[in-house]
């Protein structure tokens, strides 16, 4: 009977230490599969946001990672315009990047292309964002600068150039039956509503007469004009005739169209006309792009 007890006393002893001995054994295992990930930032780093460039230029944009993976993985970008996928023939890109184990950095060039379109009011924005794949459980990617705002306007025209005698330039504007033709030459190179109503006036003609006539003086320093026609009548679209008068007896002659662009409802009318002045000894150049 001692014998009996004894026995059962050891054989307690020991499954006691098995079950605290496998108990043990689960206890660390279970610590070693608490792993906190590895946080690693993938941002923009360039400094072309908020950028504004003319059809026909390129960007280069850079992505960046704080450390290297161990794994490789991809990078997928979009362009976007008006909240729609932009058309392949407005901009040209690489839209998904193999990034190699070990790299830090990838380039995006983005190639906005010229539509052979001069209107100057066309302005396009575009957002570029990205996307990238995480195949590493132990890694945790995150972005606080994933975007890039950019916004595109149509090149110049090509110019007609004249290049004559220091004097007054003649600006007159013909327009068809019914119309009530008002025009207006300011200063500065403009293109949207607020800057044509803050511009300085170099001369204005909105009486009744046709044609309505104005003048760039002679004494008018160098640089950059746009001429502004409306109708009074708001009998778009208005067909106009311009004629230039130069002081040397050259004339230049351009039949446009007036349309309302309205500029964000700010001012009725449309810019036709770009002049720039540019004098050089005894002589005077202008160069004069349609709108």
């Amino acid at each position: 009977m001692k014998k009996n007890i004894k026995f059962l006393t050891i054989l307690c002893m020991v499954l006691g230490l098995s079950f605290y001995s496998c108990e043990d054994d689960s206890t660390v295992a279970n610590e070693e599969l608490l792993v906190t990930p590895t946080e690693i930032s993938v941002n923009f780093v360039d400094a072309n946001n908020n950028l504004s460039i003319i059809e026909g230029e390129d960007v280069m944009l850079n992505v960046q990672l704080s450390s290297a993976l161990s794994i490789a993985t991809t990078l997928d970008v979009m362009v976007q315009s008006g909240g729609a996928d932009a058309s392949a023939t407005e901009v040209t890109y690489t839209s998904s990047f193999e990034i190699a184990a070990g790299s830090t950095s990838q380039d995006i060039t983005l190639s906005f292309l010229d539509d052979g379109d001069y209107l100057l009011s066309d302005i396009q924005t575009y957002t570029v964002s990205f996307n990238m794949g995480n195949m590493d459980p132990n890694l945790y990617l995150i972005s606080t600068d994933s975007n890039r705002t950019i916004t595109v306007s149509e090149p110049l025209p090509p110019g007609t150039v004249v290049t004559t005698t220091p004097g007054d330039l003649s600006i007159s504007v013909a327009f068809a039956s019914g119309a009530d033709i008002d025009v207006y030459g300011l200063e500065g190179m403009l293109t949207d509503g607020p800057s044509l109503l803050a511009a300085n006036l170099f001369d204005a003609s909105a009486g009744f007469s046709n044609p309505e006539v104005i003048s760039l003086a002679s004494g008018s320093s160098d640089g950059d004009y746009t001429i502004f026609i409306s109708d009074y009548n708001d009998g778009y679209p208005t067909d106009i005739t311009i004629t230039l008068d130069f002081a040397g007896g050259e004339q230049e002659v351009f039949n446009l169209v007036v349309d309302d662009a309205m500029f964000a409802g700010l001012i009725s009318g449309d810019v036709k006309l770009f002049i720039n002045k540019a004098s050089s000894g005894a002589d005077v150049t202008y160069t004069i792009n349609q709108n």
